[in-house]
């Protein structure tokens, strides 16, 4: 999980200074994480094999939801407000504990299915359910660390393809088009006679240049910035490489470290 987000403070970056939310969150050494990151991790959990994304986190946030009496909508704007899960059970009258209690339960019943189906082995589970009390209260307590800020992860998207659809000489909608209909960025950059390499290259010194300015500001240390120029390279080229399937997911052929999609991207 810490390399799917540390992809997006590299190509992040791009986009300015709401980027440093998302380096916070990707680069964290600590325990429990940011929320985002602990959501990431139990739904995933409760899923081997699958991403955070989709259904499995709309379904543990669902359970959240279901246990403190209000819609799932209702959670999401409390989260985005800076509140942790937590918070929203207890001005519901809700015992935060009764909610990790409800997520442990739902994921239990998942893996139990998916060793039924054959989909999972037994000891995997067990190892899985060993660490789904813990991840769920992480989740429970742990706060959203770009809460405020929806339109962060759109503009941190943004930012990438635009110096992207650039360097290939067309506007972002035509890039975003063409990633639509399974296309990575590179297959884009050949098609117009543009080698993938100078996107990659245009993409890493705009975010080099972004991280020398958010040092001088004081926002980011000179050590932070020195771990984050050396992922650059690497996790650029996986982004501009990614393909996605038509339906703005990745395809299952592509990189699970770039995470940019083009739903994000609205017209």
């Amino acid at each position: 999980m810490k390399k799917v987000l540390v992809v997006v403070v590299a190509v992040g970056l791009l986009a300015g200074g709401a980027g440093v939310a998302w380096a916070a969150a990707g680069d964290s050494s600590s325990g429990s994480g940011s929320g985002s990151a602990q959501l990431a991790a139990f739904t995933t959990a409760a899923r081997p094999g699958q991403g955070a994304r989709g259904g499995i986190a709309r379904l543990a946030v669902q359970v959240a939801a279901d246990t403190i009496h209000v819609d799932r909508a209702t959670l999401v704007q409390e989260l985005r407000s800076g509140k942790s899960i937590a918070d929203v059970a207890r001005e519901h009258n809700v015992d935060p504990q009764t909610v990790i209690d409800g997520l442990v339960k739902a994921a239990t019943d998942k893996l139990q299915s998916l060793v039924t189906a054959g989909k999972v082995d037994a000891d995997r589970a067990k190892k899985v359910e060993a660490r789904l009390p813990q991840l769920a209260a992480r989740l429970v307590n742990g706060k959203l660390r770009n809460a405020g800020r929806p339109g962060v992860r759109r503009a941190i998207v943004k930012g990438s393809l635009d110096v992207a659809a650039d360097t290939i000489h067309i506007d972002r909608a035509t890039l975003v088009r063409d990633l639509r209909t399974g296309k990575s960025i590179a297959d884009v950059a050949r098609d117009h006679n543009v080698d993938p390499q100078a996107v990659i290259d245009a993409l890493v010194n705009a975010a080099k240049q972004k991280l020398s300015d958010l040092q001088s500001s004081g926002k980011l240390t000179e050590q932070r910035v020195q771990r984050i120029e050396q992922r650059l390279p690497t996790l650029v080229e996986r982004l501009v490489n990614r393909k996605f399937d038509g339906r703005n997911r990745p395809a299952s052929t592509a990189s699970t470290a770039a995470t940019a999609q083009p739903a994000d991207l609205a017209a």
